[in-house]
């Protein structure tokens, strides 16, 4: 069973998106006729030497389509393709980057090559979704019933997108991954660490993998329980490297180690590499979805920007990629000393998060901000924006302030005073 390896978004230059609807005179009237294609995702451009480089392709305008709502209330928009449009040019438009296409690009049965785009295709465009629509699937997405057209509409703002620079590093699988892993299972060189561009044997053999195939270097470090109910998410693992088959065997094969983040030993796990997108549109999610921080993996350090925490809802509660969520302590009950009513103060939001990843039963997301560590346990709900409102952590004290016992006798509280003289040694003049 070969397994497929996914692009990697950073690497690949434009050249390699550029997928044209340029038709020859007649396509609209003729899909069976295909837009050119340039080069296909996952076959970068070689780049050849700078005097043979192709000069840059002028600047394609993209009409933009009108609103849609699909069967699970999500808003997105409706493109009909016309003559220049590309892929990359479709989703510059309406996410705001070309890059992140290839990895939210539905698959549909009845599009035989998905790299292939013709005028007069619809094509549903949504956070963390494109796929082609059929023309009676466009008619229903819109209110009015009524086949889609171009809007023109320059006004409307793409969405926005987060960057997630380190999601090579999130370590954190389903326990089912990590029972049906591979192994490494020696060195040639009978080396007990092994690094990058080493070479490794695996417990995969003819019939699991082909020469090229990529698999991720995993060593388990914690299982991450529901804080609700203790039941095993998933496993939290340390990702050591990757490396990539060049020899198969009957019963193993031989590999290349070609990244390695700390030492590899005998015995530790392999898994298929996916390579996630390191641009994730932000999008508020259909419903509401209110859990609890499951685990933060540097829960013995301070949580800083760009951190991940793992979170015990998934998919089936409504959780998708790009969704905005926010940490919070509810709020206390405080109760007026005079008429002895009792008031619920605001819940105090310490913290924004963003779905990078989910499962049906957990999540990771990455902290996008916060003013206090995270920890097991902390609630968290979804948020209306990425940008939800934080309390100031509290200020310092103006310089030269000293709250005293002697202060508050004299009835001064909130005005700073000088720290009492020592009082003079025994037998000292005055």
């Amino acid at each position: 069973m070969r397994i497929t390896r996914l692009l990697v978004l950073g690497v690949i230059t434009p050249l390699a998106f550029t997928m044209h609807a340029l038709a020859e005179q007649g396509a609209a009237a003729n899909p069976a006729v295909p837009a050119e294609v340039v080069a296909t995702p996952g076959e970068p451009a070689t780049a050849g030497p700078p005097a043979a480089q192709p000069a840059p392709r002028a600047r394609h305008t993209v009409a933009l389509g009108p609103e849609g709502t699909d069967d699970q209330g999500r808003t997105g928009r409706i493109h009909t393709v016309v003559r220049g449009d590309t892929l990359w040019d479709i989703s510059e438009a309406y996410l705001g980057t070309p890059w992140v296409w290839p990895s939210i690009w539905k698959e549909n049965p009845r599009v035989a090559n998905p790299n292939r785009i013709y005028p007069g295709n619809r094509i549903w465009i949504a956070p963390g979704e494109m796929r082609q629509l059929s023309d009676d699937e466009a008619v229903s997405l819109t209110s009015g019933g009524q086949p889609p057209a171009s809007t023109g509409d320059a006004s409307v703002q793409p969405m926005r997108i987060q960057e997630v620079p380190n999601i090579e590093q999130v370590g954190f699988v389903t326990a089912e991954q990590l029972e049906t892993a591979g192994a490494l299972l020696a060195s040639p060189e009978a080396e007990k660490m092994l690094s990058a561009h080493r070479r490794a044997y695996i417990s995969l053999g003819e019939g699991q993998v082909e020469v090229g195939d990529q698999f991720t270097i995993v060593r388990e470090n914690e299982r991450v329980r529901d804080p609700e109910t203790n039941r095993v998410l998933g496993i939290h693992v340390d990702k050591l490297g990757w490396l990539e088959v060049t020899k198969v065997g009957p019963e193993a094969s031989e590999a290349m180690i070609r990244v390695s983040y700390e030492d590899i030993t005998r015995g530790d796990r392999l898994i298929p590499r996916v390579e996630l997108s390191r641009e994730v549109p932000v999008h508020v999610g259909a419903t509401t979805v209110e859990g609890q921080i499951a685990m933060n993996p540097k829960e013995r350090s301070l949580t800083a920007h760009y951190d991940v925490v793992y979170l015990n809802r998934g998919t089936d509660s409504g959780l998708e990629v790009g969704n905005p969520l926010e940490v919070y302590k509810p709020g206390a009950v405080a109760v007026d000393d005079e008429t002895r009513v009792k008031h619920r103060l605001p819940d105090d939001v310490i913290a924004n998060l963003l779905v990078i990843s989910a499962n049906p039963d957990a999540s990771v997301a990455l902290v996008t901000s916060t003013h206090l560590d995270l920890n097991r346990g902390n609630l968290f709900r979804s948020a209306e924006n990425e940008t939800t409102s934080q309390a100031a952590p509290a200020s310092a004290p103006l310089e030269g302030m000293q709250w005293t016992a002697r202060t508050i006798e004299k009835g001064d509280a909130g005005h700073g005073t000088a720290p009492p003289a020592k009082a003079a040694p025994p037998g000292a003049r005055r």
